[in-house]
């Protein structure tokens, strides 16, 4: 008969689910997307603006954004908030662009 191999215990198992983060997790940059806003937390600048395409640094990559009507509603600290209709997200190489 073959051996079951055992993992973790399933207690530990279930604390692992309910950890905390790693401790650099909310620095982070983040992208929340919501209806006709995307908001951009960790934005370090706005490298390209136009009403079909809005490019941002935030740090290891950069991110273009391509949608209908983009307009940069607010920008407050590192928080850039976007309106508009997104069509689609896309994460680029932080060296350069197409």
């Amino acid at each position: 008969m073959k051996k079951k191999t055992q993992g973790p215990p399933l207690l530990e198992t279930i604390k692992s689910w309910f950890a905390q983060p790693a401790a650099d997790f909310y620095r982070r940059p983040t992208v929340y997307i919501c209806g006709g806003q995307t908001e951009l937390q960790g934005c370090r600048a706005v490298l390209e603006l136009e009403e079909n395409r809005i490019l941002v640094d935030m740090g290891r990559r950069r991110l273009a954004l391509y949608g209908d009507g983009l307009v940069l509603s607010s920008l407050n600290g590192r928080v850039l908030l976007v309106r508009g209709t997104l069509l689609k997200a896309e994460f680029l190489s932080g060296e350069g662009t197409r």
